[in-house]
């Protein structure tokens, strides 16, 4: 099986990644993200490690799985399309 850009895998799949498709991915997952922390903050009490951490933790891997792919390629193969698209993920 080959391996996406949002699966992890041993070795990161840098020819996965698209410029173009840099920001609206982030986007993506941010949204995601969030719509996920609020399902998990619904429960509003009772909250553990298994219910609440567990599942943060989760949601901060995926991304960081997908950034930190981007952040290597910004450091590595810099060019101008690549550092618009990196910046304005930033914030």
């Amino acid at each position: 099986l080959k391996s996406t850009t949002l699966e992890h895998s041993n070795m990161p799949e840098f020819s996965t990644i698209q410029i173009e498709n840099i920001v609206p991915t982030v986007q993506s997952m941010l949204t995601n993200n969030k719509e996920k922390i609020n399902q998990l903050l619904m429960r509003k009490s009772g909250y553990s490690w298994g219910n609440l951490i567990a599942p943060l933790e989760e949601i901060e891997d995926s991304f960081h799985r997908y950034w930190s792919k981007v952040s290597h390629l910004h450091h590595v193969v810099d060019s101008p399309a690549l550092r618009e698209s990196y910046n304005s993920c930033l914030p």
